[in-house]
């Protein structure tokens, strides 16, 4: 899932890039942009958290992430982005 949206976001970005549609944007038009390419990455921790990648046996077995078993707020996913909005919010 990350590796294409990884390319998904990249290319949204390059389109506004070589486009230079960012010229008309406003704060709530970059708002818009970056907060709806970052919400499925929040998202995806609390919607299905037992994401992961297929094996590479032939076979497509998913195997299933340890943070599915746990309480949301005892998840790995949970915490990194919880931590990585307190250090963007200080950050910026």
């Amino acid at each position: 899932f990350a590796l294409r949206y990884t390319l998904f976001w990249i290319g949204i970005f390059g389109f506004i890039v070589v486009s230079q549609s960012y010229e008309y944007f406003t704060a709530w038009g970059y708002l818009g942009v970056c907060g709806g390419l970052a919400l499925p990455l929040i998202l995806q921790p609390i919607v299905y958290p037992q994401a992961s990648n297929p094996s590479k046996n032939g076979k497509a077995i998913v195997i299933v992430n340890p943070d599915a078993q746990r309480a949301f707020h005892q998840r790995y996913s949970t915490k990194a982005t919880l931590y990585l909005l307190t250090y963007s919010f200080i950050g910026n």
